[in-house]
């Protein structure tokens, strides 16, 4: 059964807007960040890991062979590719909810204006987002990739197992973490212990490792989409009052997404919260606060009387 994005609809049209975008642009997302495991670990690698443990068997000549991302070699294949992919998904993501969130916010006060992206976004500070965000999302691959290699070729050598089983566990678990590919190795005891083996072990072991690969590429994909449309829709009503059309005391709430027990108690503590557009909550600068997070934030510039005028809900 698919994650759900939240356990209750936010109540503003605008909230459910934002959310849609992220829903949007989830899927390829998640396309993205599979073919990235994928062409860190393709056909070629996986052949030369083979070789190595067959010809050699130690976990350093195994390591040699696959290129985990180093910062000083950033051009090194396959990661040009690899980001250029990636930053294209969170572009799109992220410019699509800077425009929804400038659109809404004139609409809502009555104005007609043409929008282009380069009226409601600060490029400079989008090109920073996307080159930290893709930034990390690279070294995420790669550190993950790299811990689950070393367990698997670790755990196969201090119990004797064939390279060449060790060699498909390899490929069984590309993509997952190291407690996933735990995980992966005790289904796999599991399904031995009742009788299973040969080519039918490996291909329900193989089964529950795509299960969970997909249930992890969907865990980053619906964080970094969510993520890419909250820093897009600041950066655009940033923008917006730079220019003059949010006055400079215009401030923005955070709305945490209540309703049942997930709502974890980071999210409780910062509900309700609000700071200038350009200030802090603290422990972070805007939603999400975590993995999964269902977060949101409104706009609105104060009264004198005390009470507010929401001018979006985004």
């Amino acid at each position: 059964m698919p994650l759900e994005w939240q356990d209750t609809r936010p109540p503003e049209p605008e909230a459910r807007a934002t959310y849609a975008i992220a829903v949007r642009f989830e899927p390829a997302m998640r396309a993205a960040i599979s073919r990235a495991f994928r062409t860190l670990m393709n056909p070629t690698v996986l052949g030369e890991i083979r070789r190595a443990l067959v010809i050699d068997g130690s976990l350093s000549s195994v390591m040699a062979v696959i290129p985990f991302y180093d910062p000083h070699r950033p051009r090194q294949e396959p990661w040009p590719i690899i980001r250029r992919d990636l930053s294209n998904i969170i572009r799109r993501t992220y410019m699509a909810a800077a425009l929804d969130a400038a659109k809404r916010l004139i609409d809502k006060a009555g104005g007609e204006r043409h929008l282009h992206k380069r009226d409601v976004v600060r490029e400079a500070a989008t090109q920073i987002y996307i080159d930290e965000t893709v930034g990390s999302l690279i070294v995420l691959i790669s550190n993950s990739q790299q811990e689950a290699v070393q367990r698997i070729v670790a755990a196969g050598t201090a119990a004797g197992i064939n390279p060449l089983t060790t060699a498909r566990q390899i490929k069984t678990t590309v993509g997952l973490l190291p407690r996933e590919t735990k995980a992966v190795e005790n289904r796999r005891a599991l399904l031995a212990s009742e009788g299973l083996s040969g080519v039918k072990l490996e291909r329900a072991a193989e089964r529950y490792a795509k299960k969970l690969h997909r249930l992890r590429a969907e865990r980053i994909a619906r964080t970094e989409m969510l993520d890419a449309q909250s820093a897009g829709r600041l950066n655009s009503w940033q923008t917006l009052q730079r220019d003059g059309f949010l006055p400079p005391n215009a401030r923005r709430r955070w709305i945490a997404e209540g309703g049942s027990a997930r709502t974890c108690p980071i999210c409780l503590e910062l509900d309700g919260q609000d700071i200038p557009l350009n200030g802090s909550y603290g422990i972070v600068d805007r939603p999400p606060a975590h993995v999964m997070c269902r977060c949101s934030e409104t706009v609105y510039v104060p009264r004198r009387s005390g009470s507010v005028n929401v001018v979006t809900g985004l």
